[in-house]
């Protein structure tokens, strides 16, 4: 795995972990009734949602970051 390939893959997932967390303290501090079981079920799925959609966008992203770096870092003369 290229290094910058799993820096990005780091990142995208550090940023999913912040946000999910972001999303888990609102849903504490708006707690305004209903059944906490199904909102924090509902949570879980919006989480895994944008988890799976930085997966998805790191996939994408990373053969682009690939191809530009070779092309970058190739000395021609």
């Amino acid at each position: 795995m290229d290094v910058s390939r799993g820096q990005i893959g780091i990142q995208l997932l550090l940023t999913a972990e912040k946000e999910a967390q972001q999303i888990l303290n609102d849903a504490h501090d708006g707690h305004t009734g209903g059944d906490s079981g199904d909102n924090v079920k509902g949570l879980e799925k919006e989480t895994e949602a944008k988890i799976q959609n930085l997966k998805t966008k790191a996939g994408i992203i990373s053969d682009d970051v690939d191809m530009l770096l070779k092309n970058v870092t190739s000395v021609k003369y």
